[in-house]
């Protein structure tokens, strides 16, 4: 993890190195900007009851907490080559790109629907060839419905992903991979409590467990609108007035404004705490093929770390022609403050294996950078390793 953290602080050095070499000696740097890259390279991590700020929180706080209900939405847009344009001698390219992300999460006592509409552009013209062009949107969904009050039960499901695709002068292809079946246990997300811990880390004061609770119940009825049905026009005042009361910080009702309206701010990992047991039918539908579709199993498993880490991580069979076919899934979060998360994540199946070391930090207020290191060994041929830098923008 500090690997891919120094690589990420060495590049942004080294372009402002590069700077500043040319434009005068390293020397005559202004302190004004020095400091502003040491705030924006600090460690802010989400301390225990040994913090200064008097953060007094035990952690296992994620586990103990059952099941909160709440939802969100979030839309960010971004590209990783949004204008691209290079020629060498007479030959010349011009390339761009564009992806977006509309998530919808809703958390109840007996369900959990988690669905994202993901469109993505990309555009490529070099001379004497023609345009290339690939338009594709994406939407993967995993819901499922309970049948008891308790932490764990049964459960019925559907997960999969339905794309549509255009791709240059390909036919336009609309497939749907979904597996329907049922289940045992329940990955419960703990979002809230994620929320209310990174904001008590960095504005209140002799904060407890049971503080964090009542912070996370106000953050969760804001989310589903209780503020603004009761209090309409004074609705935004009473929520960040009992936020200030709750972290007993009277008068840091502006400072916990700035950082609850910050869209970064949900840069923090959703904490998620749990385990299952799936077992079910999939298949891909919607194409010319006939498929007969394949029995799964699966096991998955998510904890927090300590206040600032998340792990989450699937082992599974697929039942291919008579032949059992591996896969597993494993990610790692940590959160260094409640704007800078880095990651790494782990997919392996039939098709191939994906590794990637993530971070990303936020730049400005609605704006983050994300710099990834990505490798791919695919089931025949070589691998690929590629370095990305991207920018996202969080309209909301």
């Amino acid at each position: 993890m500090n690997i891919i953290l120094s690589l990420f602080q060495s590049l942004i050095i080294l372009i402002v190195f590069h700077f500043f070499i040319n434009a005068q000696s390293l020397k005559d740097v202004p302190d004004s900007l020095k400091k502003d890259l040491a705030e924006y390279f600090k460690f802010d991590d989400i301390k225990s009851s040994d913090s200064s700020n008097g953060l007094n929180i035990d952690e296992s706080l994620y586990s103990s907490f059952k099941i909160p209900e709440f939802s969100y939405k979030e839309f960010r847009i971004g590209s990783d080559q949004i204008f691209n344009f290079s020629q060498t001698g007479d030959q010349s390219s011009l390339k761009a790109n564009f992806t977006g992300d509309y998530k919808v999460y809703d958390q109840k006592l007996y369900s959990t629907i988690d669905y994202s509409i993901q469109p993505f552009f990309d555009f490529v013209s070099e001379k004497d060839n023609d345009p290339f062009s690939a338009v594709q949107l994406a939407i993967p969904f995993n819901l499922s419905k309970f049948f008891n009050e308790q932490y764990s039960g049964v459960q019925v499901f559907s997960s999969g992903v339905f794309a549509v695709s255009k791709i240059g002068e390909e036919d336009l292809l609309n497939p749907l991979d979904i597996t329907l079946g049922v289940g045992y246990g329940r990955i419960t997300s703990v979002r809230p409590i994620a929320r209310a811990v990174a904001l008590a880390s960095k504005v209140g004061n002799d904060i407890t467990n049971e503080d964090i609770i009542q912070i996370a119940n106000i953050i969760t009825r804001n989310n589903d609108g209780y503020y603004l049905k009761k209090y309409k026009s004074d609705a935004k005042i009473v929520y960040y007035e009992e936020l200030a009361k709750a972290l007993k910080a009277p008068t840091e009702t502006m400072k916990i404004q700035q950082v609850m309206e910050d869209p970064a701010f949900s840069n923090i990992s959703d904490r998620k705490s749990g385990i299952q047991y799936r077992a079910g039918y999939s298949n891909t539908l919607l194409t010319d093929s006939n498929n007969d579709g394949n029995i799964t199993f699966s096991v998955d498993y998510a904890k927090p770390l300590g206040l600032d880490k998340q792990l989450i991580a699937g082992l599974g069979l697929e039942m291919v022609e008579n032949f059992l076919e591996p896969f597993l899934n494993f990610a790692y979060t940590i959160d260094h403050s409640i704007t800078w998360v880095s990651g790494v994540q782990l997919i392996s199946q039939k098709t191939g294996t994906n590794f990637e070391l993530s971070t990303t930090k936020e730049l400005l207020n609605k704006i983050s950078g994300k710099a990834s290191l990505n490798y791919n060994q695919p089931e025949e041929g070589d691998g690929t390793t590629e370095f990305n830098i991207k920018l996202i923008y969080f309209a909301f």
